[in-house]
């Protein structure tokens, strides 16, 4: 079947890609989806401009 990954978090995305994004996954009828944040690597620009602007959770223990 084919399944459909959608990310979210991207610098233009804005509190209507999740109404848009789920009716396109519904008129879409996937045999399965999956959805994730977009989360930059450590050590990259992306992930060091998203510090500085305070867009990253950084003090919390992520681990278990």
């Amino acid at each position: 079947g084919v399944v459909g990954l959608f990310v979210f978090g991207f610098d233009g995305d804005t509190p209507a890609i999740f109404e848009s994004t789920y009716d396109f996954m519904r008129k879409s009828e996937l045999d399965g989806i999956s959805t994730a944040v977009l989360t930059p690597y450590v050590g990259t620009p992306q992930r060091d401009r998203w510090i500085e602007e305070n867009r990253l959770m950084t003090n919390v223990p992520w681990s278990l």
